[in-house]
């Protein structure tokens, strides 16, 4: 093993036994269980049907979001995603991103810069629904009103984002040079880091063309991470004061956690957020603990499951995986 590689084991390891550590400080672990085991099956069935219903509205929104080419092929993306996503949940450093991009580079022939871009754009549009998910019960929920003020200030800055997607669909030239003379005054350290980057999210922008592909991917953006919401509300069904609101902050607050990079499979880390999300909505901690417990756990099961399947479906190997990741990291470079 790599030195780099196992470094990233170890941080990824030790990120998440610190997530452990926190959300069991904040629980009682029998009381949590016992949550746990009420829990009806019904419930554990919406949420197994839910997951994947996620990833299958992924995958038609980067169909959507990809670039219409004659030579390139959108066909089969969502097995891409469920293995990108089943990666994710073994090995850290959200590797299965790069999988995802690299596959989708070597078997559907899209460009690198696309490839890496498409990934790059979703998890963007990723950020905003989350970020709409905490606005929205901050300010309507009056149990929230202590972290009020950070609410109407991420509103104020959550508006940039669709101004600066409708000036670039207006006048997409006069937005590059703007960029191009951004990254004049950028540091040259910062500037190659940047500036591929940018390269890459334009690449992937096409779709800000046409008012019915945004509508599109827009729609299918919202309704993707609403599907996680629905996971939430019915777990949470039957407990006082849970309702969508509660779900929306809940999600958001698990959507830190797994942000952070290094833990495999958001161990932890998403347990830990949740459950402090939650329990900041109302909710008690053994309940809010098993919520979260039981999210995550059926959540990693299904796709565990079904990128296996498709893993071996497609006959992808480890090896392809590296040679695909080498290749590509060496096509962006040049």
């Amino acid at each position: 093993m790599k030195r780099s590689t196992a470094l990233q084991v170890s941080a990824g390891v030790a990120i998440a036994a610190a997530g452990v550590w926190i959300f069991l400080r904040q629980v009682n672990v029998t009381e949590m269980l016992h949550e746990m085991r009420r829990t009806p099956l019904w419930k554990v069935a919406i949420v197994a049907a839910l997951n994947p219903a996620t990833l299958l509205l992924r995958a038609w929104r980067w169909q959507a979001m990809l670039p219409q080419r004659s030579e390139c092929s959108k066909k089969g993306l969502f097995p891409l995603v469920v293995i990108g996503f089943m990666i994710n949940n073994f090995f850290p450093a959200r590797i299965g991103e790069a999988v995802r991009a690299a596959l989708l580079w070597k078997r559907n022939r899209f460009t690198v810069a696309e490839s890496v871009g498409s990934i790059i754009a979703e998890r963007f549009l990723d950020v905003l629904v989350f970020a709409l998910f905490f606005i929205l019960p901050v300010v309507l929920l009056p149990r929230l009103s202590v972290v009020r003020t950070y609410g109407i200030l991420l509103a104020g800055g959550w508006c940039v984002a669709p101004l600066c997607f409708f000036a670039y669909a207006k006048k997409p030239a006069s937005i590059k040079r703007v960029a191009k003379l951004f990254l004049a005054i950028v540091p040259g350290r910062f500037r190659t880091v940047i500036a591929p980057i940018g390269k890459e999210v334009i690449s992937n922008l096409d779709w800000l063309f046409s008012l019915k592909r945004t509508a599109t991917v827009l729609t299918l953006s919202v309704l993707t991470l609403l599907c996680q919401v629905g996971m939430l509300q019915a777990l949470g069904s039957g407990i006082d004061g849970f309702n969508v609101l509660v779900s929306m902050f809940g999600i958001a607050f698990g959507a830190i956690g797994a942000a952070i990079p290094l833990a495999p499979g958001y161990v932890g880390t998403l347990h830990a957020m949740m459950l402090s999300g939650l329990a900041m909505a109302g909710v008690a901690a053994d309940k809010a603990g098993a919520i979260a417990v039981l999210f995550h756990a059926i959540g990693y099961s299904t796709i565990a499951i079904m990128g296996i399947y498709y893993f071996f479906n497609l006959k992808i190997s480890m090896k392809e995986i590296r040679e695909s990741k080498e290749s590509g990291v060496r096509s962006r470079k040049s």
